[in-house]
């Protein structure tokens, strides 16, 4: 499955931009321009004029220069385009944004020049002539029109219109090497700190209704159309491990393709938890796809028409999943984006971060399937969700229990394991092999505000307070469902079921380790409901991830120190 991913700001106070310009300062220790300059000053010996100048190029180009470099961009990874374009120096100065922005790119090719203003590109590369006619303005013309480069075409020539507009202005004219430091300063900066907002709007499909189907490649499609007319073909995901959601591509009449996840009513909490999960991997700079919660209208056998609530998820080109779903690649076994999934796995209480729940691409990661977050389960079930943070409830979040051996004890995924882990089983004891990467994400994780923790919860769609009724008592029967099932595998565990040796609950004619984590599960998810009756859906659910943060904070950052310590005390003794 392919996803795409993008970036929604959440409003809060102080402003947006400011709040996220701080963070991801904070997060990826970005110093301050003026503080990498100060640098560079001392070791060319800069005059203050020239640092002067460098500020103001530097105002104008992460204004103009650096948003049109990150629009351009965006274009060509849309449509596949990642190779080097070293023709001009802004081109250059692009290729250094698209490195900065730690973008995937296939290795650069030594294309053909003719006349120097034009190239043969490679089959995936559309872009074919580069023409700049006497008043400096950019044209640009394709080698393949079939394929649809307009906006791809479009955003370049902004971009490299308003790199010649900054030359004409002559700052720095006099030190060439430092204007062309400052401009790529400010492009890989722009790049940097919006390098998730690849996509920043979802297609609406809101009131969508099915209408037919065609027949495609021998292939039978149902086909959807919005109130506006807009046509969709759809395709269902089969094969895939399922149990609780549909998985669905969509894709419009301009070949935009998305994700949608259908849930049936008694499970749209996980398609909740995934909006919840989403909304703070974004607020902490982590890589996750676009998604939110849509209506769409759905006709029954009978003629019937219920509105239906679908996550709608972004598509990413080109991104792909682990050829293993149960085993990271050896490059992903240290990829310090996907490690820093860890702390915020363990906040909002995600059991399921599998290598199949990540998508890869040439070394970068994006987050999907949040639906086993706060109390639910991957498969649509409840389980606890407690503000309390203990060396059994990491454990349940780090360690797997997987399908073919129901009493085995294994890592969620091996780069988390790389972090931190738990030994010994549910009673076992926390082992950190990482402690400087999980300081950081614990600093990381202490800037997370208690408003931004309640407007992600808000952004979920949870019921107000007199309409929880209805939900409260569904769950009520799901947990009844449930305990009710783990009783008759104990009076029959000498007689098993076929249902309980393909769940794995027996195993030789013994309680496995899978059937007493699902019945200590089962019994957590009854004290948070109760819980969740008492104060409301959405008020627990805020209030018990603030107390996740500060249990997190202060049960690992003693423990992160006296690691670091230990291991400085070992270097210094060799």
């Amino acid at each position: 499955m392919e996803i795409r991913d993008g970036q929604e700001a959440i409003s809060s106070s102080p402003p947006t931009e400011q709040i996220k310009h701080n963070r991801l300062r904070r997060e990826r220790k970005l110093p301050s321009f003026e503080e990498v300059l100060e640098r560079k000053a001392e070791k060319e010996s800069l005059k203050s004029e020239d640092k002067s100048q460098a500020k103001d190029l530097f105002d104008k180009a992460k204004s103009d220069l650096g948003s049109k470099a990150v629009a351009a961009i965006n274009e060509l990874r849309r449509l596949g385009i990642e190779n080097d374009l070293l023709l001009t120096p802004e081109f250059s100065l692009l290729a250094h944004g698209v490195k900065a922005g730690i973008l995937g790119k296939r290795p650069r090719f030594d294309y053909p020049r003719i006349e120097d203003i034009s190239y043969v590109p490679d089959p995936q590369n559309p872009l074919n002539k580069i023409e700049i006619d006497e008043n400096g303005k950019t044209r640009i013309t394709t080698l393949n029109p079939s394929l649809d480069t307009a906006q791809a075409k479009q955003k370049l020539e902004d971009f490299l219109n308003s790199a010649s507009k900054l030359k004409s202005l002559g700052v720095l004219s006099g030190n060439p090497k430092l204007q062309k430091w400052v401009e790529e300063q400010a492009i890989s900066r722009a790049v940097l700190e919006s390098r998730e907002q690849v996509v920043s709007d979802l297609i609406d499909i809101s009131g969508a209704k099915l209408v037919g189907q065609e027949n495609h490649q021998d292939e039978t499609l149902d086909v959807w159309e919005t109130p506006l007319g807009t046509k969709f073909l759809v395709k269902k995901l089969t094969g895939a491990k399922q149990v609780s959601n549909m998985i669905e591509i969509w894709q419009d009449e301009e070949g935009r393709r998305f994700v949608v996840k259908k849930s049936p009513p008694e499970a749209k909490h996980t398609l909740q938890s995934e909006i919840v999960q989403n909304r703070i991997m974004k607020l902490m700079g982590l890589p996750v796809p676009d998604i939110n919660l849509q209506d769409i209208v759905e006709t029954s056998k009978e003629g019937t028409t219920t509105t239906s609530s679908v996550l709608v998820v972004g598509f990413l080109e080109g991104y792909y999943e682990e050829a293993n779903p149960f085993e990271l690649s050896q490059k992903y076994l240290i990829n310090q984006y996907l490690q820093e999934g860890l702390i915020i796995d363990l906040l909002l209480s995600q059991y399921n971060r599998r290598p199949h729940n990540v998508m890869m691409k040439d070394g970068k990661i994006a987050f999907i399937d949040h639906g086993a977050a706060l109390f639910s389960r991957a498969t649509g079930g409840l389980k606890g969700f407690s503000g309390e943070v203990t060396p059994e409830n990491m454990w349940d979040l780090l360690r797997t229990v997987p399908d073919d051996n129901p009493n085995a004890d294994v890592p969620v995924n091996e780069a988390y394991a790389n972090v931190l882990t738990i030994e010994g089983g549910p009673n076992g004891f926390i082992r950190i092999a990482d402690p400087d990467l999980l300081k950081k994400s614990l600093a990381r994780l202490g800037t997370l505000q208690d408003q931004e923790i309640r407007s992600a919860v808000e952004e979920a769609g949870y019921p107000q307070r007199e309409d929880e009724v209805i939900i409260l008592e569904g769950f009520e029967r799901k947990i009844q469902s449930s305990k009710d099932k783990l009783s008759q595998t104990i009076f029959s565990y000498r007689d098993p079921s076929q249902s309980d040796i393909e769940k794995g609950y027996i195993v030789d004619g013994v309680l496995s380790a899978r059937f007493f984590r699902d019945l200590r599960w089962t019994q957590d998810a009854e004290t948070t409901l109760k819980h969740m009756r008492n104060e409301g859906i959405k008020s627990y659910i805020a209030r018990t991830l603030c107390q996740r943060r500060d249990n997190l904070i202060k049960l690992l950052t003693g423990l992160v120190d006296l690691e670091i310590k230990r291991k400085q005390q070992v270097t210094s003794a060799a």
